[in-house]
């Protein structure tokens, strides 16, 4: 018996601890619904204007196609016709070079050309008075083998200074660099 008494006697204390805390907590929730009241606040009218908003970010522009601009001669940069990000056409013209110096090399190329075809008339004239006079066998065969070689040799100055004269106008042409695509 002593068993069944300590059981009730422990439901007994369960059951009336959970019933005052049961009434505690509903009593607390009535006294705090009586305290509510009604409370105004101060409020403004919100100032309507155009804003405008700025936001930075961090970006690397690339072209869909890429190609490395270098300059094929040698020469300090002398104008920028476009800027930086700036919308361009096949062929138009982005940097020149200081180009006076290929400018004088043309000249000089130019110049040594006219010298070199003068040379050629002279040995042409030559090589003419040299056969006239074999064809009268007032020379020797050598004489007009060697106005034939000397010809030959001035025509060959002449292609060679044709070719430093289109050296010269490719280099003068290199100082301006043009765009290779549009972009």
């Amino acid at each position: 018996m002593n068993k069944f008494n300590f059981n009730t006697l422990v439901f007994t204390v369960l059951a009336g601890t959970s019933l005052i805390l049961l009434f505690s907590a509903c009593s607390a929730e009535k006294a705090s619904d009586v305290n509510t009241e009604t409370r105004s606040f101060p409020t403004t009218q919100p100032i309507l204007m155009d804003t405008l908003l700025f936001e930075e970010f961090v970006a690397d522009i690339q072209s869909p196609q890429y190609v490395e601009i270098r300059a094929r001669v040698r020469g300090y940069l002398e104008k920028i016709h476009v800027d930086e990000g700036q919308e361009v056409q096949k062929g138009q013209l982005l940097f020149t070079l200081s180009g006076e110096g290929y400018r004088e090399g043309l000249r000089l190329a130019e110049a040594a050309h006219r010298s070199a075809v003068a040379e050629a008339k002279m040995a042409e004239v030559e090589w003419k008075n040299t056969t006239i006079l074999r064809e009268k066998d007032i020379v020797s065969a050598s004489e007009l083998e060697l106005a034939e070689a000397k010809l030959e040799a001035a025509l060959a100055r002449v292609e060679e200074a044709k070719a430093g004269v289109s050296a010269a106008e490719l280099n003068l042409s290199f100082t301006e660099i043009k765009a290779p695509f549009s972009g």
